[in-house]
């Protein structure tokens, strides 16, 4: 769980709603959720590592094969020894700092990836969280257009195309999907009036295509489902829910940037280009 969905949590067990409504809500189990709603539960496991400082990485071991199978420690430490680098960024790791970085099946498991450690690369949580279901060619792919769309590895905001000319042109259906996906991005429901942009407003300042700020990747207006909306600095990060925060993003690249500032994402897909030059 990363920070925001955490902080959510938090608030959904402030409001009464039990563990199990919790973890069907953020998509994880009722233990997952519990482990980090409760301060207690963090402190009992502080004080079992302390007994057996390798205990968490034999925890992250059978988390990755789903506890079907067992991969012993000295395997662990053959493969990757006892001062890794970061696979994607090449970024130094601690491994006893076991919040700092993940287990990563090379091959995700939802494209068939084996839970073994052959398919095993420690990375960065950041970098890991980047790759999300990605192969890793999908991925340096994308760090690629992100470069390209930002040539001098700082952020530099999109220009927008001319302004959408036929409003009849758009269906009742699309505005319904667009006025959601504006409300969503405010946290407002779509029947109120207070939302920051209305649809007219909205389609007048992206025009009939426009382009994804992270990756340049053409996006059509009229096709909500090839665009996501995007906190530019995340609302975890404070980020506000307003128009001068927004950013059109195809949702591989939305999926991508998670909740790194978009500074940082650029950062991290110039490192990842960069390790893999290197090696």
């Amino acid at each position: 769980m990363n920070d925001g969905e955490i902080a959510q949590a938090i608030k959904l067990r402030a409001e009464g709603i039990i563990y199990p409504d919790i973890a069907k809500i953020l998509g994880y189990s009722p233990d997952k959720v519990f482990y980090h709603c409760e301060p207690t539960q963090k402190l009992k496991r502080k004080n079992r590592n302390k007994l057996n400082p390798y205990r968490p990485i034999s925890d992250k071991l059978r988390t990755f094969t789903c506890r079907e199978t067992t991969i012993p420690l000295p395997d662990f430490f053959d493969r990757f020894g006892k001062n890794p680098t970061c696979g994607l960024t090449g970024r130094p790791l601690d491994l006893f700092n076991y919040a700092s970085y993940q287990l990563d099946h090379i091959i995700p498991k939802s494209r068939g990836g084996e839970k073994s450690i052959d398919n095993m690369q420690l990375a960065c949580k950041p970098a890991n969280e980047a790759k999300a279901s990605m192969l890793l060619c999908e991925f340096l792919g994308l760090c690629q257009n992100v470069m390209r769309q930002h040539p001098e590895g700082v952020y530099q905001p999109p220009k927008l195309p001319p302004p959408f000319q036929s409003m009849s042109a758009v269906s009742t259906a699309n505005r319904y999907t667009i006025r959601y996906k504006i409300a969503q991005f405010s946290y407002r429901r779509p029947h109120r009036q207070s939302m920051f942009m209305k649809v007219d407003d909205f389609l007048a300042k992206y025009g009939n295509v426009t382009t994804c700020y992270l990756s340049g990747q053409p996006i059509n207006i009229l096709d909500p489902a090839s665009y996501w909306f995007d906190h530019i600095l995340p609302a975890a990060g404070g980020g506000q829910n307003t128009e001068n925060n927004l950013g059109l993003a195809a949702p591989m690249a939305n999926q991508s940037k998670q909740d790194l500032p978009v500074q940082d994402y650029i950062t991290l897909c110039r490192e990842v280009l960069h390790h893999r030059r290197k090696s």
